[in-house]
């Protein structure tokens, strides 16, 4: 005799509107969180993807979805509303703004920018953006909530989001990135939120002899690590949490399913991890020459053993004078900005490389392993190694 259990809920159909063949790290990333969800809660739902929901009903017109998730176009959220098939979307953009969504949360993206940027020594920021991205809004709000605090305006240049479709619309974005280049005033950092699109604003800078990161810092907003890693200077970048996103937007699902909750008038917002500090921005930038050439020198010395007398000699200038121009500008002592890009120096290895503990030690100028934990450790309050796993990107 076979017992059933009554309490078990039947299979549900959840379609998933992502396109997954497209190489973007927030897409599958969100899809890895819808996922998880699944098989942590409801491991006998059935998930079928569908980008544009073209099996979302049969040919009798019946719904073959009981809910679904992702970027959810026009038709499919007309057709969902039609069948009273719940809906929760994570595409910012979507055409539908009314429905049930979860979205990164930009302007606190915007805000953590700001702050790194003028904690660098920054003057300035700039915003590089698609005119028609509705995040654009909310990263300008959160730049300018914190540049305000220092009676800083932040610059903008929005750009068409088809740049790339068409040679003639590419040569007039170029050019105008170009002449924004031209007219700013060093030092200023860059707030670039599609990585691809900053490639071009480093080329740009190496043309036009700007040197980054001590004139122009860039930050970026998807920390695609193709692109992050590969460009010299690497990129800093906003670390958002795409699973997270996807997982609380099927938990979302999951309650409008089961009639649990009412759908929400607002947004759920998912913070994002970390900020990736990289190359481009690393530097503590200053307008005082013998602290620019100091904070050069360390910069490009990072993962060496280097002594303050090293740094005063590259500058030209004695120790105590070096000293006092950093107590002055900088705020802190020279050993104190060479542990600080040490320690940038050896995170970035633990964290974007699968180096050995060992390869990382002896990349970063250290005579032994042990050396490198206790440095480390009493850098940090935590070891290389406890350290990698909490911060490896998930890709």
């Amino acid at each position: 005799m076979v017992s059933s259990d009554k309490t078990k809920q039947p299979t549900k159909r959840i379609g998933i509107a992502i396109e997954m063949g497209i190489p973007f790290g927030h897409h599958h990333g969100s899809y890895k969180g819808i996922l998880d969800y699944i098989r942590e809660n409801r491991p006998d739902w059935q998930t079928i993807v569908d980008p544009y929901m073209t099996g979302l009903s049969d040919a009798s017109g019946r719904a073959q979805y009981d809910g679904i998730v992702g970027r959810i176009t026009a038709d499919a959220g007309k057709q969902a509303k039609t069948l009273g098939v719940p809906v929760v979307n994570h595409w910012m953009n979507a055409p539908d703004q009314d429905l049930p969504s979860v979205f990164a949360d930009y302007k606190e993206n915007g805000r953590i920018v700001a702050e790194h940027f003028l904690e660098r020594g920054y003057h300035r920021i700039g915003l590089v953006s698609w005119e028609t991205d509705r995040a654009r809004a909310l990263y300008l709000a959160g730049l300018q909530e914190v540049a305000e605090e220092r009676g800083i305006e932040v610059q903008t240049l929005d750009v068409p989001y088809s740049f790339e479709d068409d040679p003639d619309l590419f040569v007039e974005f170029y050019d105008q990135l170009r002449e924004t280049l031209q007219g700013v005033t060093p030092p200023i950092g860059i707030y670039v939120p599609m990585d691809g699109m900053a490639l071009y604003l480093v080329q740009l800078c190496d043309e036009l002899g700007l040197r980054m990161p001590h004139e122009v810092g860039i930050a970026v907003a998807y920390n695609s690590l193709e692109i992050c890693l590969n460009t010299r200077p690497t990129l800093t970048s906003i670390e958002a949490n795409d699973e997270k996103i996807g997982y609380e937007a099927m938990r979302l699902l999951d309650q409008l399913i089961n009639k649990t909750i009412e759908p929400p008038d607002e947004p759920l917002l998912i913070k994002p991890r970390s900020l990736r500090v990289r190359g481009s921005s690393e530097v503590f930038v200053s307008d005082d020459p013998v602290v620019s050439s100091a904070m050069r020198y360390i910069a490009e010395h990072a993962r060496q053993a280097i002594t303050v007398e090293d740094v005063a000699q590259a500058a030209s200038v004695s120790k105590r004078t070096l000293s006092r121009r950093f107590n002055e500008h900088v705020g802190q002592s020279v050993l104190s900005e060479i542990s600080r890009i040490r320690v940038q120096a050896i995170k970035q290895a633990l964290v974007d490389t699968e180096l050995p503990m060992s390869e990382v030690s002896e990349s970063c100028g250290f005579t032994s392993t042990s050396h490198f934990n206790v440095f480390f450790r009493k850098a940090t309050g935590m070891t290389p190694g406890e350290y990698r796993k909490q911060h490896r990107y998930q890709a």
